[in-house]
């Protein structure tokens, strides 16, 4: 009985251990995206919507306005005008774009130093001293993990990555019953 309590807390220990380099590492990988991260993102659908605003605004707003070359070459001047405004402002939105994100990595230099040095400190010390698998290094997959050991609906390694196997395919399972359910109102509905 001892033999067995010293494993679990062990392995209570280990799992603690491994869980806090995980969101060591999750947070860090959150950070390196926050620097990396755009400030105006563009959706493949802006480019499929914005050209025709464009359009509209070369050939009766700058048109009317600027120019009268539009009476002798309407449609070409209207897509050439177009085309520029297109791409000047993608250009635009680009160089603003890559300008933030060195801006962000010029004022976080310090922990961007910091991640590039510690990060595969982390990875190391979890490959030498984790007993638990890669497959499961997820901050809450360990922490479901932990709370088996101490709701003593395990008793060691094995039993916890069983039963968290057999959970998952559990909610998998709920996910696409829900899933084929709503389809099935979906037909319903249609039907009336």
């Amino acid at each position: 009985m001892n033999q067995s309590t010293s494993e679990k807390e062990e392995l209570l220990k280990n799992l603690d251990f491994t869980k806090r380099a995980i969101i060591a590492v999750e947070h860090m990988y959150n950070d390196v995206n926050m620097y990396n991260k755009r400030l105006i993102s563009i959706q493949p659908a802006w480019y499929v919507l914005s050209f025709p605003f464009f359009m509209w605004l070369s050939i009766y707003q700058i048109d009317r306005h600027l120019f009268r070359v539009k009476e002798f070459f309407p449609f070409i001047f209207a897509i050439g005008t177009s085309v520029i405004a297109f791409v000047l402002c993608c250009s635009l939105i680009f160089f603003i774009n890559k300008w933030h994100i060195k801006y962000k990595y010029s004022q976080n230099k310090d922990r961007i130093k910091e991640i590039q040095e510690y990060f595969p400190k982390i990875l190391d010390d979890l490959q030498t001293n984790s007993v638990i698998p890669e497959a499961y290094w997820s901050s809450a997959a360990l922490i479901v993990l932990e709370q088996y050991l101490i709701n003593k609906r395990a008793d060691n390694l094995k039993e916890c990555l069983n039963l968290y196997e057999i959970e998952q395919r559990h909610h998998q399972t709920i996910a696409q019953l829900d899933e084929i359910r709503n389809l099935q109102i979906r037909i319903y509905n249609q039907l009336d």
